[in-house]
């Protein structure tokens, strides 16, 4: 996975401010670079999930929503022959614009305090085999200040499959899929 952000970052710096080698890194440049991003590549996210997700911000971005309309069967794919149940995760992390600094050649961000943070989120457990509607997924940024307009917000949207047993749910480790859904 490293060397896959690694290239989505060479994409996001060569639209950076700056003198070619010291460019600006800062995501909202180019955020189709990271929209869609995998973080398995072995299980892609729309390949196994199929329905439509809306993400909102509130309060100065400090509250996200991603909004499901409808959920149903039809919207899961590659489904393991004995899932009961699904489950949604939304996370969200902060990235601040990174600055090169010459003298240490190296980049450093230019919001330490709202860098590097984040927070994710779980539905409770989905049947499988009915329809939901208007699933929400509301993560709050984990800072207690304005989000300073220099930081991005990445915001993910994963499953993964469970199996009920008795009262105990179980993960299905090779079906969990993750990707960015959006940048705010």
């Amino acid at each position: 996975m490293a060397s896959r952000l690694s290239g989505v970052c060479r994409k996001i710096i060569q639209k950076g401010s700056g003198t070619l080698g010291e460019r600006e890194a800062y995501i909202g440049n180019n955020p189709q670079a990271l929209i869609g991003f995998q973080l398995n590549k072995q299980v892609v996210f729309n390949q196994v999930y199929t329905a439509k997700t809306i993400v909102t911000s509130h309060n100065n971005r400090r509250i996200i929503t991603i909004n499901i309309p409808k959920s149903s069967v039809f919207h899961l794919k590659k489904q393991p022959k004995n899932a009961t149940h699904f489950q949604l995760i939304g996370a969200l992390s902060l990235v601040s614009k990174y600055k090169y600094s010459p003298n240490k050649k190296t980049y450093h961000p230019m919001s330490l305090k709202q860098n590097a943070l984040g927070i994710s989120k779980n539905t409770e457990p989905l049947l499988c085999k009915i329809e939901h509607t208007n699933l929400q997924i509301q993560l709050q940024t984990p800072v207690t200040t304005q989000l300073q307009s220099n930081v991005s917000i990445t915001v993910w949207l994963g499953i993964q499959y469970l199996k009920l047993e008795g009262l105990e749910y179980y993960t299905y480790k090779s079906h969990k899929a993750m990707q960015c859904i959006g940048l705010l």
